[in-house]
């Protein structure tokens, strides 16, 4: 399997007469994160390696990557303090550029211990630390409780309370797995409990799972259990509903 590693990696078709690959326009181009299989790959006399994702279908070796790739979504900040290095792939890449330290990053998903930052672009996740996304909701722990986790997920020695309800201020990924936030600096799995979204004064606009807007809404003012959080595009959804998602970030 090879991962797209870049929004919309063009696709590209073999030439026997020219010996060349040309981009091909009539071809859709293909979503970061979508994993494809490929039995072929072929490598021009200039050193450019394609592969084949259909029958006269081949990708640009830089836009893949051989790392299985989660699609996940939000903010990331630079922790090391002499900044961090991007490189563009997650397996055995190339230095692309230095992030400083303190800045932020909008990232896209994640892969053998690396964030994706933009196209072919990825940054240790050593070097840095996931940062909650504005959310909002009702979360309610469990029969034993929920819980407590600083910003890097580990255990503040801390729990909720069984079936106390706290009001959630943010969301993000922490190793793979989904966190909401419940008190500053302080954070829950969200696999510990239940959450309910609740729209406010607005209807809220439903998503289907592909991202798209569907001709639904949620009512202003009323409340819904969510079944997942999900990234979609470098969006975050609340899932609402069979293949009806509230888009969050």
């Amino acid at each position: 399997m090879i991962y797209v590693q870049a929004s919309n990696a063009d696709q590209y078709s073999y030439d026997a007469k020219t010996g060349k690959f040309t981009k091909n326009d009539a071809l859709a181009s293909l979503a970061v994160t979508s994993g494809w299989k490929t039995a072929r790959q072929a490598i021009t006399v200039d050193g450019v390696t394609y592969y084949q994702v259909g029958s006269n279908g081949w990708l640009n070796g830089i836009d893949i990557t051989t790392a299985r790739m989660v699609e996940e979504a939000g903010i990331v900040s630079v922790t090391n303090g002499a900044g961090a290095q991007t490189v563009n792939n997650a397996v055995d890449g190339k230095s692309v550029k230095t992030l400083k330290n303190g800045t932020a990053w909008k990232y896209f998903a994640s892969a053998n211990g690396y964030y994706l930052v933009g196209n072919n672009e990825w940054v240790k996740a050593d070097d840095v630390q996931t940062v909650a996304v504005a959310a909002q909701g009702t979360f309610k722990a469990g029969n034993n409780g929920a819980a407590l986790y600083d910003e890097a997920g580990n255990a503040a020695g801390r729990t909720l309370g069984a079936k106390t309800e706290w009001k959630v201020s943010g969301v993000k990924f922490i190793d793979g797995q989904v966190y909401y936030r419940v008190a500053s600096h302080l954070y829950v799995k969200a696999t510990a409990g239940t959450l309910v979204y609740n729209t406010g004064k607005q209807a809220a606009q439903l998503y289907n799972q592909q991202g798209d807007t569907i001709d639904r809404s949620l009512a202003a003012n009323t409340s819904w259990q969510v079944a997942s959080v999900t990234a979609r595009q470098g969006h975050l959804y609340y899932q609402v509903a069979t293949n009806q998602f509230v888009r969050i970030y």
